[in-house]
């Protein structure tokens, strides 16, 4: 064999061990890619149910199905669910009462994930949509009529089977609330407080007290070990 066969051939090796370590470097891409799109919806799919769940509530299912309207508390008038199509959500005023942003673009969304939950703790089971623009709606039967209010993903996240949930604006906060409902209007009812935004003056507040850290971090692990709600996926009415 000449040299200049010799050097050919290792050219050629070469090329193949770069080829494939090109080929390695994409597949971990895309590898990690996925890991962080399944981390993104970490808070959504926390349990998960492949089973057949029925709705309880007869007249949100109707809504569900657009045979019957529901209250929209955004635009204060009744409405069909199918022609839902804002990215608008409400936040809590200081008085506890849950308001409307006041821009608001159309677009239209879709169910990705639902769940009941008694999410005011009065007996009756709420609906929960976890919607593609990353809001939650939740419908709820009062008065002989059904209302729909919206939250951003970081105003109701982490939903617990006794109605609990999380809210957070930043990584230096933590509140534990649950919902109330009155007259159409929708309140915030907070059960704990964490918040280290402004270090010097910490927030740790439990029932609407003000308590020492310990107190709350005690709050918290127990938050934590309650049950999450079951979320089935896609829309509900497709499993009538």
């Amino acid at each position: 064999m000449t040299l200049n066969n010799k050097k050919k051939k290792i050219i050629c090796l070469c090329i193949i061990v770069c080829i494939l370590s090109l080929v390695g470097c994409n597949k971990k891409t895309e590898n990690t890619n996925k890991s962080n799109e399944s981390s993104t919806e970490k808070n959504i799919v926390v349990t998960t149910s492949s089973k057949v769940v029925k709705i309880d509530n007869k007249e949100i299912l109707d809504v569900l199905k657009n045979e019957t309207r529901y209250y929209n508390t955004e635009l204060k008038r009744e409405c069909y669910i199918r022609d839902y199509n804002s990215d608008n959500y409400m936040s809590v005023n200081s008085k506890g009462k849950y308001e409307y942003q006041e821009e608001s673009n159309v677009e239209k969304t879709k169910i990705k994930f639902w769940c009941q939950v008694d999410i005011d703790y009065d007996g009756e089971q709420e609906v929960v949509l976890q919607t593609s623009l990353g809001n939650e709606l939740v419908l709820t039967y009062k008065d002989g009529k059904v209302y729909c209010y919206s939250f951003p993903f970081r105003g109701m996240k982490n939903i617990k089977k006794d109605g609990s949930f999380e809210s957070s604006g930043s990584a230096a906060d933590t509140y534990i609330g649950r919902l109330k409902f009155n007259n159409g209007e929708c309140y915030y009812s907070e059960l704990c407080a964490c918040d280290n935004e402004n270090e010097e003056s910490p927030i740790y507040r439990v029932n609407n007290k003000k308590t020492t850290k310990e107190q709350v971090d005690s709050f918290l692990k127990k938050q934590e070990e309650k049950e999450n709600v079951v979320w089935s996926k896609g829309n509900p009415i497709d499993k009538e």
